[in-house]
């Protein structure tokens, strides 16, 4: 398999210098140039993956930020900054290809942890973490706030989004600000409608009879009442009326027609 030119070709801190040979286990190897100065030799399938960006010196400058002491290792403040800085730096990190991969990273202020905690303060709770408001932009001051898990779930790149009245959100807190089920929105929205259209129409309601949800009341002799109540009164099983109604039934035929016995016959 003819192996792949990556002279003069960028990977993070390193810059392609020359091929030098084959590893013992046939993997090509390439002397790189470090934006710090020093040379290294990196395989070129860790190059083009992204595991080697470096020749050392970036892990350990992450390393150094991460083990710089200031008496506040043990607050829980410091785990979250902690894997911040690692999802966005470090290509070992498995959250890595979500951030640092796309773009995001961290700024140069929050490289201090003081500074991060003068910023975003003490979480108000265990239930926070760090939130970025757009998702598109990195971590700094301007762009992060503690929010729940919950919430944050909600702000992720894999949520529907939609936007309506001048205001984006996605789909589950549109249907708690109009009062209607996320399912209920949701369908309505596969079925074609617009948004606008799916917010506002009010859902038919249907009339709650001892926990059973009914479509339908029922009036005989001037007296209304739901299908379950009318079945108790005349001692009549719910279902054998709902059926006898499907059938075509009238309610009053239905509620007073006998169950027909099944005679048990012995041969």
């Amino acid at each position: 398999m003819p192996i792949r030119n990556l002279i003069s070709m960028r990977f993070g801190k390193l810059r392609v210098a020359e091929f030098v040979g084959t590893s013992r286990h046939h993997k090509s190897q390439w002397l790189c140039i470090c934006d710090c100065g020093n040379g290294t030799v990196a395989i070129g399938g860790n190059l083009t993956s992204g595991v080697t960006q470096s020749c050392g010196c970036y892990d350990r400058e992450i390393n150094r930020l991460i083990h710089t002491k200031h008496g506040m290792r043990y607050l829980p403040e410091y785990r979250v900054w902690c894997a911040m800085i690692r999802r966005c730096s470090s290509p070992k990190d498995p959250a890595y290809h979500n951030y640092g991969e796309r773009g995001i990273s961290v700024c140069e202020r929050w490289k201090d942890f003081s500074a991060f905690m003068q910023d975003m303060g003490i979480r108000p709770s265990p239930e926070h973490t760090i939130e970025r408001k757009d998702n598109g932009q990195g971590y700094s001051k301007e762009n992060c706030v503690w929010d729940t898990r919950r919430r944050q779930a909600r702000n992720t790149r894999q949520n529907n989004m939609i936007t309506h009245l001048g205001k984006t959100q996605c789909l589950t807190d549109w249907a708690e600000e109009f009062g209607i089920k996320p399912r209920s929105l949701q369908k309505r929205l596969t079925s074609g409608w617009s948004i606008d259209r799916a917010l506002s129409e009010p859902i038919p309601s249907r009339l709650a009879c001892n926990g059973k949800a009914e479509k339908r009341l029922f009036t005989i002799d001037g007296e209304t009442l739901c299908l379950a109540e009318w079945a108790r009164r005349y001692n009549i099983g719910y279902a054998t009326v709902s059926s006898r109604l499907r059938y075509g039934w009238d309610i009053l035929r239905a509620l007073i027609t006998p169950i027909k016995e099944k005679i048990e016959t012995s041969w």
